[in-house]
């Protein structure tokens, strides 16, 4: 599945999140059948030690109201490319979203005033996949961001 990343990958994108911005909650997000994945994740970064700053909000289903709330008022997003990525640079969220193919430039959300960061791999080939990106790409790119102000 070219738009998979494994769980013990968004794990350390969140524990560095968690560490960057310590004020912050992370909203792992999806539909009901990635509640799975969605758990493990959190259980990967650690969620006892985060004392309740890794939320699963994919029991619940990613309900439109729900994602247009989260992305006007989220300091970011995180996403590979998906509808909810699209929905969060309309709302001009600033975005990281991951791409598989090296023509992501055609398919980039695109956001009025906030930045969009399509990341791909290193080496992007006609068969590069999201599993192809290192946290650590991740994280670099997302600590670029020029966050939300926040009233």
């Amino acid at each position: 599945h070219d738009k998979h990343w494994p769980a013990e990958h968004w794990a350390t994108v969140a524990q560095g999140v968690l560490t960057t911005l310590p004020g912050a909650v992370v909203m792992v997000c999806g539909s009901p059948r990635e509640a799975g994945l969605s758990q493990a994740i959190i259980d990967a970064a650690g969620a006892p030690a985060a004392g309740g700053r890794l939320v699963n909000l994919a029991a619940q289903g990613p309900a439109l109201q729900r994602l247009l709330a989260l992305a006007a008022r989220a300091h970011s997003m995180l996403s590979v490319d998906t509808g909810p990525a699209h929905l969060a640079a309309a709302m001009d969220c600033p975005l990281v979203a991951l791409f598989g193919q090296a023509g992501w430039g055609r398919w980039k959300p695109r956001a009025p005033k906030s930045p969009v960061l399509a990341l791909g791999p290193e080496h992007p080939t006609p068969g590069a996949r999201v599993l192809d990106i290192a946290p650590e790409q991740v994280l670099a790119h997302w600590r670029g961001l020029t966050p939300r102000r926040l009233s």
